[in-house]
């Protein structure tokens, strides 16, 4: 039992076409196949001997149905340190996609996992040119049939991108100034489930 009395728990129920998957405390706790299908499930019903904090629902009816490609600006009044989530769902047939962050028509900063290749590279395209690759990295968070949640977090100096909770790659700054990233913009074969500025 990973609920224990007198501590603090999170539960996520994530709801894929065929399942739900439950993270207890962000770690994989089990799947519930569908037994209705999940479009027509109206109520969240929280009953028992429990203090409940809070309660999101994150994406509605938009989830698995955000449209591609997605164009968001970001807000001016984020500042120059900032946090944007995405969280989105890897399809079993998805060979790639990118995450940009643009300044007009350069891009600050392009994630790029490459599923069959098994690598996530980052570059630059400033002034017409792409810049040197970036692509070490201990692992590869994004799996086949797989959620997953990414934090990218930005100051004047660098990027810090975090995956489900953890640290995965910095990306110091090769653009500048860092303000005129305006645009958030995400093409390629992934579902996209929630976006926050």
């Amino acid at each position: 039992m990973v609920l224990r009395k007198g501590e603090h728990f999170e539960v996520i129920f994530i709801v894929t076409e065929a399942r739900y998957q439950v993270l207890v405390n962000r770690k994989p706790f089990c799947t519930y196949k569908h037994r209705m299908p999940p479009q027509s499930v109206r109520d969240i019903n929280v009953d028992g001997h429990l203090e409940l904090q809070s309660l999101t629902v994150i994406g509605g009816p938009m989830i698995g149905n955000m449209t591609m490609p997605y164009m968001g600006y970001i807000p001016r009044d984020l500042g120059a340190s900032r946090t944007i989530s995405v969280q989105g769902f890897i399809p079993k047939n998805t060979k790639r996609f990118e995450i940009k962050f643009m300044a007009g028509q350069d891009i600050a900063l392009r994630i790029n996992p490459r599923m069959k290749e098994r690598t996530v590279v980052r570059n630059s395209f400033l002034n017409g040119r792409w810049g040197p690759e970036e692509n070490d990295l201990p692992f590869n968070p994004f799996q086949y049939g797989q959620y997953f949640e990414l934090s990218i977090h930005y100051d004047k100096h660098e990027f810090q991108i975090y995956t489900n909770g953890h640290p995965f790659f910095n990306y110091a700054h090769r653009y500048i100034p860092i303000e005129h990233i305006r645009t958030l913009k995400i093409t390629g074969d992934v579902t996209l489930s929630y976006i926050k500025y």
